[in-house]
């Protein structure tokens, strides 16, 4: 690729008109020369010439290793900021952190850090014993009335009916899983649906489903693939929704300090209708139903149906934050919940400023911040398990 093709592809990349391949190339090749360095200290020599941009660029295109390569973690509060320090580094540029002051930017050498969560979830049965998950070794956990419940090699809770019908009169047991802060698990229940439980989540279910309908009830946040059964219907019931189902995969977030509730469609089609008991239950809405990429946003008593990116909405099952265009206030309630920390704001409005990126949610916590310290307007201090957030 020539000099003007480079400059042709920036120029294009500045005006949003170039291919989202192109798009790529650019923001990797950037964020890859970042990442080379301590994004959090001062950068005292040029970043590579324009030429070396044209070689790599010019070399992956060739190669085809972009469709082969790995996304790398990056963060940047807008595409115009990529674009611009983008800019700078093509020219030849000297590139500096907005803030040389170190002393509230973190380091992982300097400060002690934080691990992520992992699988954890306590189990509480309708006998009333409560299981704690990640304490227990895998295989048989407990063995009920006509159903085997385990703990698979890869740490999923698995429930397993003996046989297919349960006695005649038997009644639904119910039994509860809650991931704390810092926790996530799956399960699969004993119709064969799996159930991915994000942290600080809980899950309410049958032991065996007996009824004309298979209902549970979340609170959180959870990613479902449900068996298909189309003479059995499966029910979600999430604050004020009810998603109707009868096998499909899509996404909830509804936790209660939320001020929305939202529900996402991967695959097949759900309806969602009012389930709010503060009602009487009549219908604050009728019920809407989705197709695949559309999300439906729940904020009091009203729904509005929107196209999202549906890999977005579940990529913390993949183990990944991905944030598009999304404030600093939502992020960090996410890292929240996910590392077990307090988040403290130097300056409320700064909840306010968005950000688009994505990391590992497996790397420590100042890996996270980093990527969001690249755009200057924000550092961080950890101090225990609270992040204090600084201008």
């Amino acid at each position: 690729m020539d000099k003007n093709k480079v400059e042709q592809l920036i120029d294009s990349y500045l005006a949003g008109t170039c291919t989202l391949a192109e798009k790529a190339l650019v923001e990797r090749f950037y964020m890859e020369e970042l990442l080379k360095r301590d994004p959090l200290v001062s950068i005292t020599g040029p970043l590579q010439k324009k030429k070396a941009m044209w070689e790599v660029i010019h070399q992956k295109t060739n190669s085809g290793q972009l469709k082969k390569r790995k996304l790398v973690p990056y963060f940047f509060k807008s595409r115009l900021t990529a674009a611009a320090v983008l800019l700078l580094v093509a020219a030849g540029f000297y590139f500096y952190p907005r803030r040389t002051h170190q002393q509230a930017i973190v380091n992982p050498e300097q400060t002690a850090d934080i691990k992520p969560g992992g699988n954890k979830a306590i189990l509480s049965l309708s006998n009333g014993k409560h299981i704690i998950l990640d304490d227990t070794e895998n295989g048989l956990i407990t063995h009920l009335p006509g159903m085997l419940i385990k703990k698979s090699k890869d740490g999923q809770l698995v429930y397993t009916a003996e046989n297919e019908s349960g006695k005649p009169g038997q009644q639904e047991q119910f039994n509860l899983i809650n991931t704390p802060k810092g926790g996530q698990y799956q399960l699969v229940l004993s119709d064969g649906t799996r159930v991915w439980l994000n942290a600080a989540s809980s899950l309410r279910f049958p032991e065996r489903f007996m009824g004309k309908e298979r209902n549970v009830e979340l609170k959180g946040e959870a990613y479902f693939e449900v068996a298909k059964n189309k003479n059995r219907p499966f029910k979600v019931k999430s604050g004020k929704q009810t998603i109707e189902v009868l096998g499909t995969h899509f996404n909830i977030s509804s936790y209660s300090e939320d001020q929305k509730s939202k529900t996402t469609l991967l695959e097949g089609s759900v309806r969602i209708v009012s389930s709010d008991p503060d009602r009487g239950g009549s219908a604050a809405f009728k019920g809407q139903i989705l197709k695949p990429g559309q999300q439906a946003v729940l904020s009091g008593d009203q729904l509005h149906i929107i196209s999202v990116e549906s890999s977005d909405e579940i990529a913390w099952k993949n183990g990944k934050f991905m944030f598009n265009n999304e404030e600093l206030g939502s992020i960090l309630t996410k890292v929240a919940r996910w590392y077990d920390v307090d988040i403290s704001y130097e300056q409320e409005y700064m909840k306010k400023n968005t950000y688009w990126g994505t990391v590992s949610r497996f790397d420590h916590v100042s890996k996270v911040l980093k990527m969001l310290a690249l755009t200057g307007d924000v550092h961080f201090k950890i101090e225990g398990r609270t992040i204090r957030v600084m201008k």
